[in-house]
């Protein structure tokens, strides 16, 4: 017979091996899930990025016109599973982690909200070492700067150095912050709304909207940084000295309006982007943790 110090002991080994499968589950529902939804709406991606990208003197709408909607997938192949399951293992730790510091153990509405919004915030900050390099060769073929994985990533070498894969990394930053920081604690907002008062789990469809809804108001609000970080990283030689620069030069000669350029492509973008995510994400997370590891979520 184990004692009560053995029980203790034993349980807690169980919760740890349980916490762990559930990390590296969501981080592997979150990376097969991700590298399917970037490539469906890779083509509208490549529409935004090239509106963005567009000037009073130069109009990549019409001088990439010839040059497929696809071009720079490639990029999406390689970097969309590791990018995305370095999120959600740092997203689902700090969750746990945060949870147990003192000012985060209440349930309450606004702890609930910032240990979410921390939890994004971390997770961007982490991935985002991952996507930088990819997003800047991605932006490069999409708008026919160059063609071809390797042609481009010579090309921004020979331009800017190991430097020029991560030019845009402080926008980045500012942009998928605010995004996350908005997305995910909306997102578990609206998720604990509807399983209140009800057993199981929800559908693809509820989860799908949950998440689609959520994605579509973090990437309208966050649209003005997202015309910066194009702007940033499509740059081959320094024309902007940093982000705050291209801002401001953005702002003088091409006016506010201007920040809002496909922000109705990014939202709708982000609303199918969101609602195919989640909706098989928590669908593939449910099948490989099983019923009883179906409500392990902080």
């Amino acid at each position: 017979m184990l004692n009560s110090e053995e029980k203790s002991a034993e349980k807690h080994k169980e919760d740890q091996e349980k916490t762990l499968r559930y990390i590296v589950t969501s981080a592997v529902s979150g990376g097969s899930c991700m590298l399917l939804t970037d490539a469906v709406y890779f083509p509208l991606d490549s529409l935004k990025t090239r509106i963005q990208a567009s000037s009073s003197s130069e109009n990549f709408v019409k001088s990439a016109k010839s040059v497929s909607k696809f071009s720079g997938i490639s990029t999406i192949f390689l970097s969309s599973f590791p990018a995305a399951f370095v999120f959600f293992t740092t997203y689902e730790s700090s969750k746990l982690i945060l949870a147990r510091l003192p000012p985060f153990q209440s349930s309450g509405f606004i702890d609930e909200h910032v240990r979410h919004s921390a939890s994004g915030a971390l997770s961007e900050l982490a991935q985002n070492l991952v996507v930088n390099p990819f997003e800047v060769m991605k932006q490069h073929m999409q708008t026919g700067l160059t063609r071809g994985f390797l042609t481009t990533a010579k090309d921004i070498y020979s331009h800017r150095g190991m430097r020029g894969f991560y030019v845009g990394y402080t926008s980045l930053i500012l942009r998928e912050i605010p995004f996350s920081s908005i997305q995910m604690p909306l997102y578990e907002l609206f998720r604990k709304k509807r399983l209140a008062g009800r057993e199981g789990e929800l559908s693809l469809l509820e989860n799908g909207l949950n998440g689609g809804i959520a994605s579509a108001i973090a990437g309208f609000l966050t649209n003005p940084i997202d015309v910066i970080k194009t702007r940033m990283m499509m740059q081959r030689s320094r024309v902007y000295k940093n982000t705050l620069d291209c801002l401001n030069k953005t702002l003088r000669k091409e006016g506010f309006m201007k920040l809002l350029s496909a922000a109705h492509i990014r939202s709708f973008n982000n609303f199918l982007a969101g609602f195919v995510f989640f909706g098989l994400y928590e669908g593939l997370r449910g099948r490989l943790m099983g019923p009883s590891g179906q409500h392990h979520e902080t």
